[in-house]
């Protein structure tokens, strides 16, 4: 019996719509900042802003220790791919053009629900 080709046709569709959900699914967390990352999948260095960022302690810290040594929220970066050379740049991390204004020292990754792993500005601001 001959495959119609109403339902080879539909049967693709349904493939090629379920991958592209989940790609984009798969690749959007990488690039939400809020969302929350794998700690054991971060990378040592994170580019983004024009800069580099390099991982503090895989230790992560709550919200309430962060807000101790510092001034006002946390900004939160997100992974990314390849090591956040595909990330956008958050507002208030620094400019877009980092040689014109300086960036904050210290940024985050949300690991958990109230868990987040720093990274320091390799080189000055």
């Amino acid at each position: 019996m001959a495959i119609s080709w109403r339902f080879a046709l539909t049967t693709t569709l349904i493939v090629v719509l379920a991958a592209v959900l989940g790609w984009t699914t798969i690749v959007g967390a990488a690039f939400d900042p809020a969302g929350l990352h794998d700690v054991g999948s971060l990378p040592d260095r994170l580019h983004v802003c024009g800069r580099t960022w390099n991982k503090g302690s895989s230790v992560p810290s709550s919200l309430e220790t962060i807000g101790a040594h510092m001034d006002g929220v946390p900004i939160l970066l997100a992974p990314g791919l390849l090591g956040g050379f595909l990330s956008a740049c958050p507002s208030g991390a620094c400019s877009t053009d980092a040689a014109s204004a300086p960036c904050d020292t210290v940024v985050f990754v949300r690991v958990g629900e109230d868990s987040y792993v720093s990274y320091a500005l390799s080189g000055g601001p």
